[in-house]
């Protein structure tokens, strides 16, 4: 059995379906009680997230950071306009969305 060399091009002509899938969010359709559980997960995770984790020099804070600011990013996509309202009132209260774009 021989085996022959293929270039990395060629390897993703024939398989760029490995590479280069698309992700699409789930959307789902939240009922009243649904809604409210998601909402008050969310805020409990906002109000105990670091707004500054960014900025840590310790790596096990930054990736705790990061994994909180993974599932918020998940709830805020299956919640959707009220989610993210909530989001931006966490982020102005802590001081992290004074910015111009955040005041829409």
């Amino acid at each position: 059995m021989t085996r022959q060399l293929m270039s990395f091009r060629k390897f993703l002509d024939e398989r760029p379906d490995l590479f280069f899938t698309k992700t699409v969010p789930l959307k789902e359709d939240l009922s009243g009680d649904q809604k409210k559980t998601k909402m008050v997960e969310l805020e409990k995770l906002l109000k105990s997230h670091d707004w500054y984790f960014t900025f840590s020099d310790d790596r096990r804070s930054y990736k705790k950071g990061q994994e909180q600011q993974d599932q918020i990013r998940k709830l805020l996509d299956v919640i959707g306009k009220d989610g993210m309202k909530l989001y931006k009132q966490y982020g102005k209260k802590n001081g992290v969305m004074e910015g111009y774009r955040w005041n829409n």
